[in-house]
């Protein structure tokens, strides 16, 4: 029987136990959990570790996304740059393309820092048009006005800088975002989703819509007629044949139709 795989896509190191737990959770489930700490990836080996878990995805029926306070590892490929993405958000943009069902998961506290940046940023930014130093049009002036902004702001961790840019992709995508303190806040969420997820498919329409049931049964009749067409019933002598005339048939069967 097939299960749903399910990839648990989070950094590391600090989210650790909760990991842990999600995977024990989705196995009560039933289903089966992909961490790339507990060896459920393929390695390729004519490919990168990171690159490896990116394909994986394509092999899972979900995506669940967790946030913490650590931006994590860089994506090999994108090291040199200025902004480099890191590992889960390279994982998450590979969900996106994939267009899989995801559930992302923001740390509560994080989501805090988050927003309180966001306002005073909003603050700031309107000021700046107020005093006519920025023009909010001008996509590149507004870019080089925020990350001057980035420069003077007090994260309360240096990661934040790249996180809360992760965060701001996550929002813009218009998936759906749950905060949480802690392990239990996931799992209670999780359960529900899942139960509306089988709710939906108890309730959903099975009605065959009556205009497609119209559109066999014409189709059927008009086989039907051919059919009679086909058979000659007139018997050939005593040993009671049945002949096919094809001359009516070829002359009005639309063979494009059958």
């Amino acid at each position: 029987m097939a299960i749903p795989r399910i990839f648990v896509s989070s950094t590391c190191y600090d989210l650790k136990e909760i990991r842990f737990q999600l995977r024990n959770f989705i196995h009560d489930f039933g289903y089966e959990a992909v961490n790339s700490e507990f060896g459920d990836i393929f390695f390729d080996y004519k490919k990168h570790v990171q690159e490896s878990c990116k394909t994986e995805i394509s092999k899972c029926n979900m995506f669940i996304l967790i946030i913490g306070n650590v931006y994590g590892s860089f994506y090999y490929d994108q090291i040199d740059k200025k902004e480099p993405d890191s590992v889960t958000l390279q994982e998450f943009k590979e969900a996106l393309e994939l267009n899989i069902p995801k559930h992302i998961f923001i740390n509560k506290f994080v989501e805090y820092d988050y927003q309180n940046y966001c306002r005073t940023w909003e603050k700031r930014f309107r000021k700046l048009i107020a005093e006519q130093e920025v023009n909010p049009s001008d996509e590149v002036s507004v870019r080089k006005a925020e990350e001057e902004y980035k420069n003077v702001y007090p994260f309360p961790q240096e990661s934040y800088k790249h996180l809360f840019k992760f965060i701001n992709l996550i929002y813009d995508t218009g998936n759906a975002v749950i905060t949480y303190e802690n392990f239990d806040d996931i799992k209670n969420n999780l359960r529900k989703q899942g139960a509306g997820v089988m709710y939906e498919f108890l309730t959903q329409d099975r009605s065959v819509p009556k205009q497609f049931v119209q559109d066999i049964s014409l189709k059927i009749d008009k086989l039907n007629d051919q059919l009679y067409k086909l058979f000659d019933t007139r018997k050939n002598g005593t040993n009671s044949k049945i002949t096919f005339d094809i001359s009516q048939l070829t002359n009005s069967f639309n063979f494009d139709e059958v």
